[in-house]
C-alpha cells in the first residue's frame, strides 16, 4: 500500500488516505469523509466547497483489499439461513442480523477457526440464543485499512465449507394446554 497526492478533480474512484473534517459554525463539526472512503463523482463538489484542491489517496497493491470490500466478502459468506446484512460497511465492520424470529445457531468450531486468522475478527451472541427479526446476532471486521486478500479468502473458505457460520432457525409454535382433574 502506498499513498500519493492527486488533484481533487482526478480523485473519482480513489480511496482517501486520511479523514477530512468539515466545520459549519453552529451546525456541524466532524468528519465529512473518513479515511478509506471511495471518492464518487458527487463528492468532488463537496470536497471543493471544503477548500480541498489536492488529496492523499491510497494505492492498493495486487493481492490486497480495502477493509470495506473485505467485510462485504466475509458478510456474504458468514451468514447462513435466516441471517443477512444491509447497509454500507463502516471502517471494515458489518453487523449480521436475524431475518426472522428464531434460535441462533453458531458453528463455534468454524467461528474459532476464523478468529484465529490474523487481521479479521467476528464476535457473536452465544449459540442457541433466541433472537428476534432485525436483531444483530454478530459483527465482523477486517482490522487493517488494507488487508491481504489471502486472509479474507481463507475466512470465506472456512465459512463456505460449513455452510456459513451463523443460522437462525425459525421457532415453531406449539399449542399447550393444561388438564385439571
Amino acid at each position: 500500500m502506498s499513498q500519493r497526492v492527486i488533484n481533487v478533480e482526478d480523485a473519482v474512484g480513489t480511496i482517501l488516505a486520511h479523514n477530512i473534517t468539515e466545520i459549519r459554525i453552529g451546525e456541524f463539526k466532524g468528519a465529512a469523509f473518513r479515511k478509506g472512503h471511495k471518492i464518487g463523482e458527487s463528492d468532488i463538489c463537496h470536497l471543493q466547497r471544503l477548500g480541498k484542491r489536492h488529496l492523499y489517496v491510497l494505492e492498493i497493491e495486487e493481492g490486497y483489499l480495502h477493509e470495506n470490500d473485505a467485510a462485504i466478502a466475509m458478510a456474504d459468506a458468514f451468514g447462513g439461513d435466516g441471517v443477512t446484512w444491509w447497509g454500507e460497511p463502516k471502517e471494515g465492520k458489518i453487523n449480521l442480523v436475524a431475518v426472522q424470529d428464531g434460535l441462533l445457531k453458531v458453528n463455534v468450531e468454524a467461528l474459532t477457526e476464523v478468529n484465529l486468522l490474523e487481521e479479521v475478527m467476528c464476535a457473536s451472541r452465544h449459540t442457541n440464543f433466541p433472537v428476534k427479526k432485525g436483531e444483530t446476532i454478530a459483527a465482523l471486521r477486517a482490522i487493517p485499512l488494507v488487508i491481504r486478500a489471502q486472509i479474507v479468502n481463507k475466512a470465506v473458505a472456512i465459512a463456505h465449507s460449513h455452510g456459513g457460520l451463523f443460522r437462525v432457525k425459525p421457532l415453531r409454535r406449539a399449542r399447550a394446554g393444561i388438564v385439571i382433574t
